[in-house]
Formats: C-alpha cells, structure tokens, sequence
C-alpha cells in the first residue's frame, strides 16, 4: 500500500455491500454456492485468507471475525493467486488458483455470440518466455473460456466452436509517463523489460497486441470502439475520454467487449506473469504460482439478477449515458466504468512500451530526466 500509488495514479477498488452480521442461532457454516454468489465468494476469500497461515499465523483472527458475517448479498467471484505448487487435480469443491481458478470461472459466465475483444490493461508485464506459447495457450486460453448462453442446456456434441477473441494489451509508452501528473516517477510503478535478446523476442511478439493508455488523438490506427461497441471493427465513433489519461496506470483490468456490449469485467491486482497466473501444467500435472494476487471478476446477469441485462462502458461517470443499442425493450442496462481511452490506439511501429530500466535523457513537464536503474 504506497500513497502515491493511489493519490496522482489510476487505481481501482471493489466494495462490497455493508455485510451484517450472522444472527444466533445461525451458525458461520461455509457453503459453497455458485460461481458469483455470496456463500462461494465467502468461501474462496476465507480460503485465501487461510492460505497466508501456511508460514506463520498471520490471518487467523481476520478469519474468525469473516465467517461471522453474512455473505449473501454480495455478487461477484474471487479471482485469486497463492504461492506455491498446486494440483491440476483436485477436489472440485476446493478453490482454484491463478489461471485455473480463472477458466473454471470464465466456464460458467455467459457471453454473446460473435467473435469479442479481450483487452488486458496493465502496468507491469514479466520475462514470459522468448515465444507466446506460454501467453496464447495458459493465460488467453483461460480468459477465451466461456459458456454461450444459447448453447447452456445443449449437450457439449451438439454446440458450436465459440470463436476465439482478439487480445489486446493496454501498456503506456515513455511518451505518456512524461506527460502523467508525477512525471517520470510515475514509471517507478510500471514495469517491463526489452533489454535482454530474449525480452528483444517478447517485444516482437506483444508489439502486435500493444494499445497506447490514452488515445486523445485518434487517427487511422485507432481501433473503433464506443461506449457499447467492441473495440475493433468498422466505423468511425467519437473519442471516448476516460478522465486518466494525466493519471498514469497502476489499475489492472481484464474486460471481455462483444457486438454491442460488456460480457464480464476483472479488477484484479494481477499483471501479465506466469509469477502471478502460474506456469503451464508441468509433467508432475502442477502448476506453480509465485505472488500472491487477488481480485473480483463481475457480469451484467450476475449484477443486474437479470439474464437478459447488459453491460456497457461508461467515462467520467458511473451511470450509463445511454443504450447505444445495447439495451433491449425490458433489458436493465449496468455501467462500468472504463479506465482508458476509447477507441485504443495501437502503437506506432516506432513506438516502446515504458521501460523503467532504461535511461530517457528527454526530460519530463516538470524538467526531470530518468536516470534508469
């Protein structure tokens, strides 16, 4: 928790709602529930919460004090990383961790037809690997999973291939640390590496993918994209202005768009690393998790009680502007509120990600230069 981090950068919170207490006779007994219900979301945090215990007692009393708690109105599911090795095959009523808690989740959200957008915006990508075997087939394979909900009571022989999304990745350029409120400094905060042969490799494979965090001039590179709409596609709709751009990125956010509307939305502390999603399945049938991450995936039927409610992106605002199509006769419409720019902007090919490594010599609007380190 560092002040600065949350004062002139963009950041992110989840609340839930004012929780009371369990009332006598009831007992704190854990149930798991559903994939987005109170009883589940419980059950997984205190899960979490346990899992800091392994080492030393740490979490205990916040624990006790948890379970006391009613649950029951909370609506959203607990997307989590625990350190340590953890078995492919376990129990299914037991939590899943990195990218498998990720997938198993994602498997029961429904989506729209349609090929959507995946867009993951983050302020720290780790050494992956010098091919994309490792992002494509773990990371974006768990975040292509799926349930079409036109296909949900078919037997798994009769549905359709779901096809697979375009992948974006929002990263901020050199350029837009400059310009950010702290200048420079906010790039203490924002990591990824190209130096090495190997990161020069990951560079060539994520330059494709790269969006700019702002996107005040829009021109031909920009991918379309409107309050509603998915960000890519033809059309030409108006700037959408997020009111963060000077506010440089330490939010992540992994946000599904479809045809004309949000299928689900993480806010999540975890970046772009195999430290915090896991490795791929290694031939002991594990995967291996290295940082502790924790955050909350939402859905409009989840939130709305409705399965026909839409989600849609709003800026500046918490409240849809408007139904931009996206709202059907008697359809409840959700807001969320979208952290960047749109329509994304793609890099230029003379374009780099921010680096906090290296040295840039030109200086910032408050007349400092970046020494690297």
């Amino acid at each position: 928790m560092i002040a600065k981090d949350w004062t002139n950068m963009t950041n992110g919170v989840w609340i839930s709602p004012l929780l009371p207490k369990l009332q006598p006779p009831h007992q704190p007994a854990e149930k798991h529930g559903a994939v987005g219900s109170g009883p589940r979301f419980k059950f997984d945090l205190l899960s979490y919460l346990r899992a800091y215990n392994t080492v030393r007692n740490v979490c205990s009393s916040l624990v006790d004090d948890l379970a006391k708690y009613d649950f029951s109105t909370v609506r959203g599911a607990l997307i989590a990383s625990v350190p340590g090795k953890h078995d492919v095959e376990q129990e299914p009523e037991m939590t899943r961790w990195g990218w498998q808690g990720l997938k198993e989740t994602l498997k029961g959200v429904p989506v729209q037809a349609g090929t959507p957008d995946i867009v993951a915006q983050v302020s720290s990508i780790a050494t992956l690997g010098a091919s994309d075997t490792w992002l494509q087939r773990t990371l974006f394979d768990s975040l292509s999973a799926s349930r079409p909900p036109s296909q949900q009571d078919q037997p798994i022989s009769f549905r359709t291939k779901v096809p697979r999304p375009n992948f974006k990745i929002v990263f901020p350029t050199p350029d837009e640390i400059r310009q950010s409120i702290d200048g420079y400094a906010s790039g203490a905060s924002i990591h990824t590496k190209i130096q090495s042969a190997a990161q020069a490799k990951q560079l060539q494979y994520l330059r494709p993918l790269f969006h700019h965090w702002t996107n005040n001039n829009a021109g031909p590179s920009a991918s379309s994209v409107s309050a509603s709409s998915p960000v890519s596609g033809d059309g030409s709709p108006s700037h959408r202005d997020a009111g963060r751009g000077p506010a440089a990125p330490h939010i992540k956010t992994y946000i599904r768009y479809s045809a004309k509307s949000i299928d689900w939305a993480l806010l999540t502390s975890a970046n772009i690393s195999k430290q915090a999603w896991g490795e791929a399945i290694n031939k002991a049938g594990e995967v291996r998790i290295a940082s502790w991450e924790i955050g909350v995936l939402v859905w409009p039927e989840l939130l709305a009680g409705d399965a026909d409610a839409k989600m849609v992106g709003t800026f500046k605002t918490d409240e849809p502007e408007g139904d931009d199509g996206a709202r059907g006769r008697n359809s409840p419409l959700v807001g969320l509120r979208i952290p960047y720019d749109l329509p994304l902007l793609k890099y230029e090919s003379s374009k780099l990600p921010w680096v906090a490594t290296m040295r840039y010599k030109q200086p910032d609007w408050m007349g400092q230069v970046w020494p690297g380190y």
